[in-house]
This record gives structure tokens, sequence and C-alpha cells, in this order.
């Protein structure tokens, strides 16, 4: 009975010893697919990274450029009112081109907004892809 209870521990421990074994080698190869993913999710994370940074640099020139154009508008917009008072016959006229400034004003500010909820996104997303 004796022989019969070693060889069925030496039997478990064997069996024991290769499931061990085998769950060992599973995780390894787990681990490797995990690192493998994590690198290309790694270089996508930089190929994004590289995009995002380009993407900002023209929004933020173009914001700049809106906002010049609006503040130039502004100015000319100011200029002529002072440089010529409404009267009755040029009154007409004279709102034409007033609605015509905040017709440009307007779509300026549209066009800044844009470019700004652009480039909010792409930060967004930046900082996102940074995690």
């Amino acid at each position: 009975d004796m022989q019969a209870e070693d060889a069925w521990d030496s039997s478990a421990a064997d069996l024991e010893s290769r499931c061990l074994d085998s769950y060992i080698e599973w995780l390894r190869k787990e681990v490797s697919l995990t690192e493998e993913e994590n690198c290309k999710l790694s270089a996508q994370i930089s190929v994004i990274g590289e995009t995002v940074f380009k993407d900002t640099i023209p929004l933020d020139a173009e914001i700049e450029s809106l906002e010049s154009s609006l503040n130039t508008l502004d100015s000319e917009g100011l200029k002529h009112l002072e440089a010529s008072p409404i009267s009755t016959d040029s009154g007409f006229n004279q709102i034409d081109i007033e609605k015509d400034c905040e017709y440009e004003e307007l779509k300026l500010d549209h066009q800044i907004g844009k470019s700004e909820m652009d480039l909010k996104l792409l930060q967004i997303q930046s900082i996102s892809m940074q995690r």
C-alpha cells in the first residue's frame, strides 16, 4: 500500500509539474503577444501624435490670420464710419456697407470659432493618445 501511495503522490506531483510548465509556457506566449500589440499601438500613437502636431501648426496660423483680418475689418469699419457720417442721400449705401462689414465680421468670427474648435479637438486627441 505504501508503494502505491508513493506512486500516486509521485504521479500527482509529475502531473502538477507538467500542468504548471504548460501554464507558464502559455503565460509566456500571452506576454509576448501583448508586448507585440503594445509595440504596434505605440507606433500608431507616435504617428497620430506627429499628425496632431503637424495639423496644429496650420490651425494656429489660420486662427492668427483670421483674428488679424477681423481686427483689420473692425478698424476699417470704424474709420469708414468716422470719415463719412450718414446723410439722407447715402444713408442706404452706408447701411449696406455696415451690413457687409457685419456679415464679414460674423463670417470671420465663425471661421475663428471653427478653427479653435478643431484645435481643441486635436489637443484632446493628443492628450488622450499620450495616456
